[in-house]
């Protein structure tokens, strides 16, 4: 469009030049004056002002056509960056730097005593802490891409680590904020299962913490491997191999201890927007290895008991504790799988209503909180578990939320007599959350949570049950 504006524009400068020099037959006897009729005058003066009008209408069309161009280009370009913040341009790359920050204060009630646990720990959880402190650069050139995340925090004391990292390549619609046809990652990414654990980020959720069940089976979020990940209309896909040892797992954290990978994989839809309602869901999967870790040969400690009390070694008194054969490490299977459904409805003059859940079930996959370990145990452990949640957008300056998750680390746990510790078997949770918002860089949020934990005496088959209460304070910046 701006070229044929300015060729027309340079056309009619031609013909007004060339009209106002005038003809062979014009212009060979100059007209004064004296011998050129009124009227003839007249005539030549109306048409270079005709000639001047449309000069200038037609520049500023050009600068008006200039001027939009301009405009859509911003647009297009604030639109391919929206999700990850301010860029600038290095190179070939579209550089764009996001972060947020999380400063908490958190009280538990009952407190805690305030001694130090046998692994040298403080008890104490009534305190303030920088939960995260997030800083992302990202980088885009044509199909490539790639991003890293760096993240501090004093949870367990001072700590600075990588967050994630990945490479990418894409097949992707013209459009700036379409989903891609196909995507190759890889890097250290959040796990492909569910809604929670791979759409949901930090930044947008109200809740302080992710639900229980997503907590004990996928610690952390993220995980090493390589992606496909794509979208047609309302399809949704995304299938990965990963290490299978999350950057939480309590055991073997972002390392591998096994040569088998897990696959992991999630199938959904999402409608966009329908008017003022909106709907996605999905099924995921899991299924890989664990590692049970061998022990070496021991010979243990003699151990003398004075059962008559006489201070004489007499025949029986002495017993061998301790004493192992060695015994190699293994592996075992463990999987899991999942629905989650989100339901977005937006109600005039207050915002957004949404109504969301998952429900998880599976074997030998708590990597958080109790590492399953069938091998040691010698059977399956069974796990179950799920949220529901509400949230309510109050005008673009507050939101109420509330959910209600539980999770079952061993459904079958036999009624029998234990060794040991007993650990929790069950956990739940109300958490009730309030913000006030300052969008789209701060939030100030409040939650109350009501948790109850469950362990089972292994001599009796009782469940005796705890419950606390967790009063946190959250102060959010998002660039």
């Amino acid at each position: 469009m701006r070229q044929a504006l300015v060729t027309a524009a340079a056309i009619i400068l031609c013909s007004t030049s060339a009209f106002a020099q005038g003809t062979p037959e014009v212009s060979a006897a100059p007209v004064g004056p004296s011998d050129a009729s009124p009227s003839l005058k007249s005539e030549l003066d109306s048409l270079r002002k005709d000639h001047a009008e449309q000069l200038a209408q037609l520049r500023a069309r050009v600068e008006a056509g200039e001027r939009a161009l301009a405009e859509e280009r911003t647009r297009t370009t604030v639109k391919e960056t929206a999700s990850a913040g301010p860029f600038v341009r290095v190179g070939d790359f579209n550089l764009t730097l996001s972060g947020f920050f999380h400063g908490d204060f958190l009280a538990r009630i009952p407190a805690p005593a305030e001694e130090v646990s046998s692994a040298g720990q403080p008890t104490n959880e009534t305190r303030f802490l920088i939960k995260r402190a997030r800083l992302r650069a990202d980088l885009r050139w044509k199909m490539l891409s790639g991003g890293i995340e760096f993240d501090g925090n004093t949870s367990s004391g001072p700590a600075a680590r990588i967050q994630g990292a990945e490479v990418a390549i894409r097949w992707a619609p013209r459009q700036p904020d379409a989903v891609p046809y196909l995507m190759v990652t890889m890097g250290l990414f959040k796990m492909t299962f569910g809604y929670e654990i791979m759409q949901l980020s930090d930044k947008e959720r109200l809740f302080l913490e992710r639900s229980s069940v997503m907590r004990a089976l996928f610690p952390g979020e993220y995980d090493l491997g390589v992606k496909v990940q794509g979208g047609y209309r309302y399809l949704r896909y995304a299938f990965a191999l990963m290490n299978g040892a999350p950057m939480a797992d309590k055991q073997f954290a972002l390392r591998d201890p096994n040569r088998s990978k897990d696959f992991l994989g999630r199938i959904g839809i999402d409608t966009g927007k329908l008017g003022r309602i909106s709907i996605a869901a999905g099924v995921s999967c899991v299924y890989g290895q664990g590692f049970h870790q061998g022990a070496t040969a021991s010979d243990g400690t003699l151990v003398w008991t004075d059962a008559n009390g006489d201070k004489v070694v007499d025949a029986g008194e002495l017993s061998q504790k301790g004493a192992h054969v060695a015994s190699a490490s293994s592996g075992f299977r463990r999987w899991a799988v999942g629905g989650d459904l989100q339901l977005r409805v937006l109600l005039p003059k207050v915002g957004t209503l949404m109504v969301y859940g998952e429900l998880v079930g599976g074997a030998n996959l708590d990597r958080g909180f109790t590492p399953a370990d069938p091998v040691a145990l010698g059977r399956d452990l069974s796990e179950l578990g799920g949220y529901i949640g509400v949230t309510q957008e109050l005008t673009k300056w507050a939101m109420l939320g509330v959910r209600y998750d539980e999770f079952r680390t061993d459904r079958d746990a036999p009624v029998a007599p234990s060794t040991g510790t007993p650990a929790p078997s069950e956990y739940q949770t109300v958490a009730v959350s309030v913000a006030a918002r300052y969008l789209p860089h701060g939030r100030l949020i409040a939650e109350y949570d009501h948790n109850r934990t469950g362990t089972r005496d292994g001599a009796t088959g009782v469940i005796a049950n705890k419950n606390d209460h967790l009063v946190g304070v959250r102060a959010e910046l998002v660039f």
